[in-house]
């Protein structure tokens, strides 16, 4: 059994498709349809499913996929070993949260560009699901990540609080837990998100209660901002943001983590390593700004 057969699966268990295996791995999605073949015949039985809405591995696929995410870390961990220190160069490709990647890993990229000239990044913006960007090197998110094919690293516990504008508080009164779903609330467009981490219901909130809604969470923070309504917001966003007045603590609070994952073949880039590195220092210097605010 060749161990970049492996490999491949391993890569296909995660873009559940052909064609973005081949994107993620540099070669022609044929190329992954015959190795998969190959592997298939060595082994006497299939180990994906193909169908309309993509592959998915069978019970063998499954089986053998420990295997391959062992054979993966033993690549990068002999990867590791034989690098020397030598300035690092190459091409990252990043998926975020729009709010992190704003504050944190835009910075971060910043940071690693100065330090390795020789590295390039490329960041998408969005909110979505965890497991479910293709083609990238290191996906954060918030959520429960895939239970195979990635490396999996908790990034850092952050908070949700309510937010309102001086602006909104003096047109509309004051906010309590009684009247909180007479106010207009600013959030996520649950119905395109879809995005179950960030539902409202653990917060106390009503969902109908959400009356400007937006898919960005910048332009939702700028709508509070703006007195539009009550907004719920990231702590580490709001507090930069001078005269925002945090509401109901007590009563109204989500705490979630992000976390980042990186397929194997990422694991043995030294520019996605670098990264990583990098936003791992990003956030411990600024400790502070994801620690509990005691006050807003």
């Amino acid at each position: 059994m060749r161990a970049d057969d492996l490999l491949i699966l391993l890569e296909v268990a995660r873009a559940r498709s052909f064609v973005q295996a081949g994107v993620a791995l540099g070669i022609d999605h044929t190329t992954v349809s015959r190795r998969i073949g190959s592997l298939e015949k060595e082994l006497g039985d299939r180990v994906l499913d193909r169908s309309l809405s993509g592959v998915q591995l069978t019970a063998l696929g499954r089986a053998i996929l420990p295997a391959a995410e062992q054979v993966a870390r033993a690549m990068d961990a002999a990867a590791q070993a034989a690098r020397p220190d030598r300035d690092v160069a190459g091409h990252v490709r990043i998926a975020s949260t729009e709010a992190f990647a704003a504050v944190f890993v835009a910075p971060a990229m910043a940071r690693l560009q100065r330090a390795h000239p020789g590295v390039s990044l490329d960041l998408v913006a969005a909110t979505r699901p965890l497991g479910q960007a293709t083609g990238v090197d290191v996906e954060i998110g918030v959520g429960t990540p895939p239970s195979r094919g990635f490396e999996v690293t908790p990034l850092t516990d952050y908070r949700l609080s309510l937010y309102a504008a001086p602006s909104y508080l003096e047109r509309a009164g004051e906010v309590t837990a009684a009247n909180l779903a007479e106010h207009p609330i600013v959030y996520y467009i649950d119905a395109l998100q879809r995005v179950d981490e960030l539902g409202l219901t653990e917060a106390g909130i009503p969902v109908d209660a959400v009356r400007l809604g937006s898919t960005s969470v910048l332009v939702q923070h700028e709508l509070t901002v703006a007195g539009g309504g009550v907004g719920l917001l990231p702590d580490f966003l709001a507090r930069a943001t001078p005269g925002l007045v945090r509401l109901l603590p007590d009563e109204v609070r989500m705490t979630k983590t992000f976390v980042a994952l990186l397929p194997p073949r990422a694991l043995r880039r030294p520019a996605a390593i670098a990264f990583m590195s990098a936003l791992v220092r990003e956030m411990a210097e600024r400790r502070d700004e994801l620690d509990d605010l005691g006050g807003a």
